[in-house]
Formats: C-alpha cells, structure tokens, sequence
C-alpha cells in the first residue's frame, strides 16, 4: 500500500489537535468512538482513529464475543426501555466492518440475535421459542438486518486481500472501525507455509497497522495467546501474544480477556467479576483492569458492579 499524501506545515496538526481537544471539553465528542463499556471508554478514551487495539486470549474464553459486544454498541441504536442498553453514550451509529477467518457470517449473526433480543442460545439451538419470543427474535433480527455492518467471512484471506477489501468499504460506505477474527489466520502469500511464519506474522501486523493509520479508522484485531501461558502459575502476559513479538510492538492498545473460571487457582475467593480485561498496554495512557460480567447464554458481556 502506497500513502500519496503530501507533508503539511505543523500548524495544520496544532490546530486539529485543538479543536479535538475544544470539542471533547464542550463534551461534544471524545477523541475515539465509544466502545460502550464505560470503565474501558474512560481509561482510553475511546477507539481513536489510527490505531491498532489487540484483544487476546486463550481459545473458547469470549474474545470474539466481546468483539460483536463492541460491533453492537458502535453500529446498532440503543434498545428500549425493556432490553439490556447498547450504545449507552447516545453518539451516531457507526459504519463498520468485520473480518471473520474462523466463523461463518450466520454464526457471527446468531450470535448478535442472542445478544441483541435477550434469548439464550439454547433456545434458539434447538428451537425452543415460544410466541413470545419469536417476536423478539425476529424484531433483534430486522434491527441488525438495519446496521450498517458489513462481514467477510472469507476463511484463506491474504494481508493484501484484506488491505483491498477494507480499502473499498472505506471508500463505498464510509467505515469507522474494522474487527478482525482472528490476526493469526491471516496469510502473506511470500511466505511459504509454516516456514518463517513469525516474520510472516510481523509483517501482517505492519501491514494492518499501516491501513489503520492509512484510512483513519481503528482497527480491533483478535489474537490468540501461546499455549505456554496455561502452563506458567499467574495471569497471561503481554508477551504471551502467540507469533510474533511484531504485534506486542505494533499495536497501540492491548486488552488480554480473562475468565475466572479458567483462573481459578487465582480467583478462588467470591467477590471478583466473571471476567476481566487486563489493558497491559496503552501508547497515549493508563494501563489498568475492566471487569466485566459474562453471561454465556446471551453472548454478552456487560460492565461489573461489585
């Protein structure tokens, strides 16, 4: 990818930065798009425009259902009084994209119903919905059929694909955020398979740190952590990212999902939240914990309150 702008005068980006900075005061905008998840808004001011937000974690524990949390909360309009909030801060609905390599676009959106009209996966599994509850499905269902959310659920995508797709979504609809599932399924067709897969995995994280800052949106990438986290006593660490230390590097925020049910020998006493997101890394600000609540059913994870 190729970047034909020209260099500009300092004074063009002093004068950005202050109206972002006068518009966020009047309590117009943050710098970001609110995710929806109040603590995680706060302690990074939202997904900014350029940057690379990595979440980890182990496989089956949530990452990929906290990414369509975040898709819910930017692209769907809040729910009534009767359902669980979405999209809490009240901003526009945003335009977005998501990049599925490990799931079909119908398991992705089976998944937002669930989350979306409160019934639980297992009724909607084995078709256990009575008349009530139809309606409600159907109604989640013509609500996210509304959103402006694009999926490719293309399995074998290359780096370059991915660059040309998002590219022309940007262009067509004016994307704001990208999702990709999973950072690790993604190919550079130069590397031969298996063989230097590391480098391979660096330049697929430059690549896609690149096309963040290139088109202006953030871009939300899902990573899987090496096995040698579950054999080590203690929480997962940065450096547990598996492939490549090139993501650690690239990526302006990191979040590693945990579930304390996983981490039992830790959180072996009541009182802690069902899950936490550990931001071990933050490039303009804080590190800390969100705690959260999952419910496995719904697909949904929520905020905690202890």
């Amino acid at each position: 990818m190729t970047d034909s702008r020209s260099p500009e005068n300092i004074k063009e980006t002093v004068l950005s930065v202050i109206d972002k900075l006068e518009r966020s005061l009047s309590g117009k905008t943050l710098n970001g798009l609110l995710n929806g998840f109040a603590d995680w808004d706060l302690l990074t001011g939202g997904l900014n425009e350029g940057e690379l937000i990595v979440i980890a974690a182990r496989p089956c524990l949530g990452k990929t259902t906290l990414a369509l949390n975040l898709v819910e909360n930017l692209s769907l309009k809040a729910r009534t009084h009767n359902q669980i909030d979405a999209n809490a801060s009240g901003q526009p609905v945003a335009p977005g994209a998501i990049f599925s390599l490990q799931n079909s676009s119908e398991s992705l959106v089976k998944r937002l119903i669930c989350s979306r009209s409160g019934i639980g996966f297992t009724h909607l599994k084995s078709n256990m919905m009575v008349r009530s509850n139809q309606a409600k499905f159907l109604k989640a269902a013509s609500e996210i059929a509304e959103a402006p959310i694009w999926i490719d659920d293309s399995p074998r995508l290359t780096i370059e694909q991915f660059i040309q797709k998002a590219t022309e979504l940007k262009e067509k609809h004016d994307i704001r955020y990208i999702v990709i599932d999973l950072i690790q399924k993604l190919r550079a067709p130069q590397y031969e398979r298996g063989v230097n897969r590391e480098l391979e995995i660096s330049e697929i994280s430059s690549e896609i740190k690149q096309t963040a800052r290139t088109l202006g949106v953030p871009i939300i990438a899902l990573s899987q952590l090496n096995r040698s986290a579950d054999s080590r006593c203690g929480l997962p660490r940065m450096t547990d990212l598996r492939g490549s230390s090139a993501i650690e590097d690239e990526a302006d925020q990191i979040g590693i999902l945990i579930r304390n049910e996983y981490y039992s020998e830790i959180y072996h006493e009541g009182g802690h939240p069902d899950a936490t997101l550990m931001i071990v890394k933050n490039r303009t600000g804080p590190t800390g914990d969100i705690p959260l609540v999952f419910d496995r059913e719904l697909y949904r994870f929520s905020g905690w309150v202890p």
